[in-house]
């Protein structure tokens, strides 16, 4: 006849430990964790990593406000300022 054993682990927070790889914000969740961002930055894809959005809405409502420009533009212009502003 086999025995089983109960064992009870407790959670390890991995954000209180420093046991993450987020940037900004841990979030500790039971078993695991979530990064998250401060004001005006936004979760990269990675699900680590955030990246300023204040210059993405400098920029949109700048060319929505004159005409003329393109949306090729608009984008080389958002990509220029987020990697030389980093």
């Amino acid at each position: 006849m086999a025995m089983m054993v109960a064992v009870q682990i407790s959670d390890i927070n991995e954000c209180e430990l420093g046991y993450n790889e987020c940037t900004q914000r841990c979030i500790n969740l039971g078993g695991s964790y979530k990064c998250a961002c401060e004001h005006d930055y936004q979760l990269g894809t990675d699900g680590k990593s955030c990246y300023r959005t204040s210059y993405m809405t400098y920029v949109i409502t700048f060319v929505t406000s004159r005409r003329g420009f393109r949306l090729t533009s608009v984008c080389l212009f958002v990509c220029l300022s987020v990697c030389l502003l980093r």
